[in-house]
């Protein structure tokens, strides 16, 4: 009694390391990669539906890519302007759906509130996770990663149509019927 005990009979633990709380933060961060692979697939999908429209609009305004070329806009100049209307619409849908999370997250306890007493969905449940409330805490370097990869998904899928349109013959796409 009075003595310090040894430094080797005293267990020490980060947070995620103790024994009766490690097996609840490793469901966490298995529900956070299945929210990233999620957010994967999402994107991917935007990919190719940016694609699949400016691919139709290409093939549609054949004969308007023909008349700027004639007219002398370049295989670049050409190519920049589908590039730069899919930035566009990039950056509208990224900070829209950016803002739109935001305003979610932010509220994202009385929305729970709400559907469990309207709809009686209770998603979240305190006793597994052992806190009271659903974190809604934004990471900024985290959320303008989402943004600008939204941004970047919506020009990759405007790439291929745009070459596609830069590389129009202009007397053939003036034939264009």
């Amino acid at each position: 009694d009075g003595e310090v005990p040894s430094p080797r009979r005293i267990p020490v633990y980060t947070w995620d390391e103790r024994p009766n709380v490690a097996q609840f933060i490793g469901v966490v961060k298995k529900e956070t990669a299945l929210v990233l692979f999620i957010f994967g697939v999402v994107s991917l999908t935007a990919v190719f539906l940016v694609f699949s429209i400016f691919w139709s609009m290409v093939s549609e305004k054949t004969r308007d890519v023909g008349i700027l070329r004639a007219v002398g806009a370049s295989r670049a100049g050409v190519l920049w302007l589908f590039l730069r209307y899919g930035l566009t619409l990039g950056v509208i849908g990224a900070l829209l759906g950016g803002a739109l999370a935001f305003v979610v997250v932010h509220n994202i306890n009385p929305i729970h509130d709400w559907l469990g007493e309207t709809l009686n969905l209770y998603v979240w449940d305190p006793s597994v996770y052992y806190f009271s409330e659903i974190p809604n805490k934004v990471d900024p370097l985290k959320a303008a990663f989402v943004i600008v990869a939204g941004m970047l998904s919506a020009v990759v899928g405007a790439l291929a149509p745009a070459l596609k349109a830069a590389r129009m013959d202009p007397v053939r796409a003036l034939r264009w019927e």
